[in-house]
Order: C-alpha cells, then structure tokens, then sequence
C-alpha cells in the first residue's frame, strides 16, 4: 500500500512585497519543509503583512487556504480516518497560529493530523481565532513539534507567544514549548544581516536591541533546523510504519461450512467475516475489500444488528459479515 502525507505550511509575518518576501524566506525553516516534501502532496502559503490588512494574505485567509487544500487531498471520503493518509502541517510566528487553526476546523471535519510543526507561534491575527487569542491545540492533532525563542534572547518582547494550551495532553504526544536561545527571525530560518561594526541585533521598533549576535543567531538557526528536522523524521517514519502494518494485515476470513464442504450462497456468494480490531474503522474495512471506502455502508447494512445505527462506532472483536457486491 502507498501511503500518501500530505503537507501544509504557512510561513512568518513581513510588510514586504511579494517579491521581496520570496528572496527573504526563501530559506526559512517552513519553506524548506515544504521544498524538500517528498512524501505526498504539499501546499506553502507566504504569511501575512505586518498589519494583517491584505485580505489576500490575512492569516484567516491563509489558514482557509490550507484548510481547503487538505479537505480536498483527503479524498471523496472526507471525514474521519482514511486509509493510507495523514496530514502534517508547519507554522512559522503568525502562519504558525494559522496552522493552529487549521487543525481546529479540521478537527470539524474529524480529519486528524498527525504532526503539527510549530516555529515561535504567535497570535497578533484580527481575525484567526480573535485578536491575541491563544486557541488550544485540538485532540485531533496527534503530536506535536514546538520551539520557541528563549526570552532571554530579548526579542520581539511585545510578542507573545501561542499554542501553548491543549486540549488533551494525553491525546496529543510531543514535549511543551522547547525555548532555543535566539531571535524570533532565527527561530523561523529568516536571518538578521550582520548589523553594521558587529556588536547586537537590533530588531527595530517597538522592541530595539536584543543580545544576539548574528553568528550566534546563525549557530541557533541551525540547531533550530536540525532539532525539528530530527524529529519529524522520526513522526514519519512511526506513521509510514503503521501505514504499513495497516496495509499488509491479513484480516480473519471465516466462513461458514455445510454439510459435503459446499457453502451456502448469499447474494450469489459465500459469506465471509471480519474480526473488528483495534484502530479499525468501516471506510477502512471498506477500503480493503471493495477499494472503495464509500462502501462502508454496504458493510453498515448488513451488520446494523451487530454495530447498531451509527456506523462511525465499532468495536473491537465484533464479527462482521463482508457481503459480496
């Protein structure tokens, strides 16, 4: 079975054009992510102005954009599980509070994702989630990966950082916030010029000088990169795997002998049966079978008395009759 990762990301705030927001996050940690993708479809939008005034780039609008590009990757089976896919999606500063979103209306669509990337998020959006609103990582959000400038870099001090609430620690696997010493640009892959003689970045208005060197921004940067890139190989190669558990199981065949060995027909064939397990859902069961996942209602109907009238709910050890069509 191919398994099919699909990949979106929203980059960091600038007040530059286009143009020169292309040259300035050309390297930057979420842009990388999405260049080197190489495990299914992917999807990268810039991030917002400074302001969040462009309609055509606000973080709502980015965030819409991601949300429908993932729904439509998903496939006609839209919500719940699907067989042989996942969602991975990466966020840098204010793109990072939109993938944060995302997850929250996919979540609507009970579409799970199975790693969230999270470069030094921040909520100064109008329209995402409220102005500086710290919306909870969802449970449908599987693990989680976040780094964080540490604030004795002193930078962006009138940033304050989301994505630090969740909504079922249990549920959603990775470790809290890990702070790395260094700026809110070196966090995101989009490094400071060497500031004029040496000496101190300074980032300007409203928050001036920081106490990191550009070297030693760099040195970070790449500890940054190399921290994230570590463990989401890792995310991908557990979710590759179980895919791959998943695709060569060998379900429990049954069928029901009568006397001379011949075997009774039903709908033109024999019966045969599925033990339910665990992880197990019907568009999946359907998937195997019928290589169609829409058919889990043909599986639904003949097994209504076993499952009972909502055929989202199934449990493990029930025994299903897998008609024949």
């Amino acid at each position: 079975m191919s398994s099919k990762l699909i990949f979106g990301g929203v980059d960091g705030t600038s007040i530059e054009t286009d143009e020169d927001y292309e040259k300035t996050f050309l390297n930057s940690h979420v842009h990388n992510l999405y260049r080197t993708w190489s495990h299914g479809p992917a999807e990268y939008r810039r991030g917002p102005n400074a302001l969040d005034t462009r309609a055509d780039i606000s973080t709502e609008h980015q965030a819409r954009v991601i949300k429908d590009f993932v729904v439509s990757q998903w496939g006609p089976y839209r919500r719940g599980p699907v067989y042989g896919k996942a969602v991975f999606l990466a966020g840098y500063s204010r793109g990072a509070a939109s993938v944060i979103e995302v997850c929250k209306w996919l979540k609507d669509y009970s579409i799970p994702v199975e790693c969230l990337v999270l470069f030094d998020p921040v909520d100064r959006s109008l329209g995402v989630g409220g102005i500086f609103n710290n919306t909870p990582i969802t449970d449908n959000v599987k693990n989680v990966i976040h780094v964080i400038r540490d604030p004795r870099a002193e930078s962006r001090e009138s940033f304050k950082n989301c994505g630090t609430k969740r909504e079922d620690w249990n549920k959603t696997k990775g470790r809290p916030p890990v702070p790395f010493l260094g700026t809110h640009a070196a966090i995101g892959g989009t490094l400071w010029p060497d500031p004029p003689n040496g000496g101190f970045i300074d980032e300007g208005f409203p928050d001036y000088m920081t106490t990191m060197t550009a070297d030693r921004d760099r040195e970070t940067s790449a500890r940054v990169k190399s921290y994230v890139f570590s463990e989401l190989r890792q995310v991908i190669i557990n979710c590759k795997e179980r895919m791959r558990r998943e695709g060569t199981h060998v379900p429990d065949f049954q069928v029901t002998p009568v006397s001379g060995g011949s075997l009774p027909p039903t709908n033109g064939g024999p019966k045969r049966y599925y033990v339910v397990r665990p992880g197990d859902w019907l568009s999946k069961i359907a998937q195997q079978y019928y290589g169609d996942a829409m058919k889990y209602d043909v599986i639904h109907r003949a097994n209504i008395a076993v499952i009972g009238p909502d055929p989202n709910i199934i449990k493990p050890n029930q025994r299903l009759e897998i008609p024949f069509i």
